[in-house]
């Protein structure tokens, strides 16, 4: 190793890579295969849970985890923030096909509030697969300066201004 030049935590990874037993050091030891310390690693690692769970509602596997401290990072070279990690869950295709919400810009406290607010529409529980169809009409109805409500048929309608407001993060 002193004649490898190895200064960095990324540079002892690399070379434990070529190692006969460099697999079992790189599972013990996972930040420095990032370049981080143990701290450091934590830190992200707990960042990129809360902020998984908080968008598909479940905990981050431990594939998904690695592919958080992977790619892409940040321009700088460094780690992704919280907001940066946030808009990579949000545009991950893979996420959207599985939690169909994110593609609509909701995360999971918004797709469950959107479940209640049509479970009071229609009198009766929603299932994920009615929500989500619902909420596919109503994204496509809606234009700049006008959206579709759920209700139940011969309710009586209640007008509303028109406006654009909020976001939606694609």
């Amino acid at each position: 190793m002193a004649n490898g030049g190895i200064q960095t935590l990324r540079d002892f990874e690399q070379y434990m890579a070529t190692q006969s037993n460099g697999q079992a050091v790189s599972e013990r030891i996972p930040w420095a295969r990032y370049g981080l310390t143990k701290d450091e690693y934590a830190s992200a690692a707990n960042t990129y849970g809360t902020e998984y769970k908080k968008i598909t509602g479940q905990d981050i596997s431990p594939d998904a985890l690695q592919q958080a401290f992977q790619n892409p990072r940040d321009p700088t070279g460094g780690l992704l923030n919280t907001s940066q990690y946030a808009q990579q869950l949000m545009n991950d295709a893979n996420i959207q096909k599985q939690f169909g919400w994110v593609k609509y810009g909701l995360d999971y406290s918004a797709w469950t509030q959107q479940k209640l607010s049509m479970r009071t529409a229609y009198g009766r529980d929603i299932n994920d697969a009615e929500a989500a169809t619902i909420l596919q009409y109503q994204k496509s109805a809606s234009g700049s300066n006008m959206s579709a409500v759920a209700r139940v048929a011969g309710q009586q309608a209640k007008e509303a201004t028109a406006g654009v407001a909020g976001s939606l993060a694609r």
